[in-house]
């Protein structure tokens, strides 16, 4: 129950990444990896002051996001600042 409700959360979490234009990464992990057109400890740094933890990676002078799938109410808490950056 735990991997298909995860599997579901993270599914959502794309579809909402891609409905703001990002291009989350395919994967069968449990996190969420894309490219985002900020520096990365700028990007962290904003998300933190919005109450998200998150990571960001360099590959390819290409700043990345990444984000572990948490519950929902984590997830909307994400989704809702991801929209205001």
């Amino acid at each position: 129950e735990i991997v298909r409700r995860t599997n579901e959360i993270k599914t959502n979490t794309v579809n909402s990444l891609q409905s703001m234009g990002y291009k989350p990464i395919l994967s069968y992990t449990n996190f969420v990896m894309f490219p985002i057109p900020q520096e990365g400890s700028t990007f962290v740094k904003a998300m933190a002051d919005k109450g998200v933890a998150l990571r960001s990676w360099n590959f390819n002078n290409q700043n990345y996001c990444r984000v572990s799938i948490g519950t929902s109410e984590d997830m909307e808490l994400f989704l809702g600042a991801m929209k205001s950056m």
